[in-house]
């Protein structure tokens, strides 16, 4: 009888990222981060990672990818990048993003308009003009026509 592979044991090796030169590395970043952006409804996630890169343009540690992680991002998967290094990407990247809406005949979205933070803060000084009451009704009426609660719910 044929003994059974273990397949608990993987085999441990260098990633293709991490065995390419920085430009190579870059450009596999850009692709993977595209491919998020492509998908619209991804787009939150890819600014979220975007500002990460910014953060870590700037000398920080990219925050951890989990709560449960010990190290952070840039520990585990840039251990050798410089500051220089991720404002390249960042560079690269919304050259990347330029590029797809050239090609697409689009626009880029309005990042006040397309992030949680900035539709609040625009939300946020459009009802400011507002009486408390009128203001509540107004978010109250919001509610309603985005269907977050039953008008019966009172």
């Amino acid at each position: 009888m044929p003994k059974k592979k273990d397949t608990a044991v993987r085999e441990v090796r260098t990633t293709p990222n991490v065995a390419h030169n920085r430009s190579k590395q870059i450009k596999q970043w850009i692709e993977q981060n595209m491919d998020m952006y492509k998908v619209p409804k991804m787009r939150g996630r890819f600014r979220a990672t975007r500002e990460r890169y910014v953060e870590m343009s700037q000398g920080g540690d990219g925050g951890k990818m989990n709560p449960s992680h010990v190290d952070s991002i840039r520990t585990l998967h840039h251990k050798d990048w410089t500051d220089d290094d991720f404002s390249q990407l960042v560079k690269d990247l919304d050259k990347a993003v330029e590029d797809f809406h050239e090609a697409e005949g689009t626009k880029p979205e309005d990042q006040a308009l397309s992030d949680v933070d900035g539709a609040i803060k625009v939300c946020v000084e459009i009802i400011s003009a507002y009486t408390h009451d009128d203001a509540v009704d107004i978010l109250n009426g919001i509610a309603e026509k985005l269907q977050l609660f039953d008008p019966e719910d009172d």
